[in-house]
């Protein structure tokens, strides 16, 4: 499948269908932030949608700057903090919601720190071979940095869940980082967005077991 304007429209509609009915089956308030993630992704990958329609001609250039801000907001400020506190809120075990709080407090500063980035660098679009490439110009210094801290508080917290069912959607999502890691490492920011919005289609059979029974923790 060749990525364009129609994949990414036609996974956001989606996702975000999929993401009302998922937050609507939450059975408490905790579960919300975990429910809402596909709906999350889908309003992600529309923007992306609008993203290409820009880059293609198909509407004004004046509305790409935008639409591609809007799209690495979520990727970079919305993921570092949304991720943790999804995962938190449900957990059970006291010493694990440490873990998950810090990192959320991690998340947190990360996602100030992009959003301190996109005031004051200016980002940059390129589309080639069917995907697009986020060109930011942030700081060189702490870059290796703030992407171990992005990885970080983006896969690590369903791996810290003592939920079996979430540690099994982290496998999933961090799959999908090494996938896009391994052959899409120059269009990476995209592409891996678009696979873990694939991937949180799982968060419905999550939210299905929540509302039906105990989810099984180890």
């Amino acid at each position: 499948m060749c990525f364009s304007s129609t994949a990414s429209f036609t996974t956001g509609v989606l996702l975000s269908v999929t993401g009302f009915i998922t937050i609507k089956k939450a059975s408490a308030r905790n579960l919300v932030p975990l429910a809402a993630i596909p709906l999350l992704f889908g309003l992600q990958q529309i923007s992306e949608g609008f993203v290409w329609l820009t880059v293609d001609g198909h509407i004004s250039q004046d509305y790409l700057w935008p639409f591609a801000l809007t799209f690495l907001i979520f990727a970079q400020v919305i993921w570092p903090v949304w991720v943790p506190l999804a995962m938190l809120l449900p957990e059970p075990n006291a010493t694990r919601r440490k873990i998950l709080w810090g990192m959320f407090s991690l998340g947190a500063m990360l996602a100030i720190y992009h959003l301190y980035c996109f005031t004051k660098f200016p980002i940059a679009v390129n589309a080639s071979a069917h995907h697009i490439d986020y060109l930011r110009e942030f700081p060189d210094r702490p870059a290796k940095l703030i992407a171990a801290i992005y990885i970080i508080v983006t896969l690590a917290p369903t791996f810290a869940s003592s939920i079996r069912d979430i540690r099994i959607l982290g496998i999933f999502v961090l799959a999908s980082f090494v996938a896009a890691l391994l052959f899409y490492r120059e269009h990476l920011i995209s592409v891996w967005c678009l696979f873990a919005a694939v991937v949180s289609v799982i968060v419905v059979f999550i939210i299905h077991r929540f509302s039906s029974q105990t989810v099984p923790a180890k």
